[in-house]
Formats: C-alpha cells, structure tokens, sequence
C-alpha cells in the first residue's frame, strides 16, 4: 500500500492547487465582468 500513500501525496496538493487556482480565477472573471 506504499504505492496508495504515494499516489495520494502526489495528488492531493494538485487538487487542491487547481480548487485554489478555481477561485482564483472565477473570482477575478467576476470583478473583470463587473468592472467591465
């Protein structure tokens, strides 16, 4: 199961940077339309 845990550790951060880069993103789309 030590292959899991890698995959997991290897995954986990990309998730979470595409979520952060989501709302990041989205939010900036928002403020651009809204500004626009």
């Amino acid at each position: 199961w030590y292959m899991s845990v890698l995959v997991l550790i290897m995954i986990v951060p990309v998730i979470a940077m595409a979520i952060a880069l989501e709302r990041y993103i989205a939010r900036g789309l928002l403020v651009g339309a809204v500004k626009g």
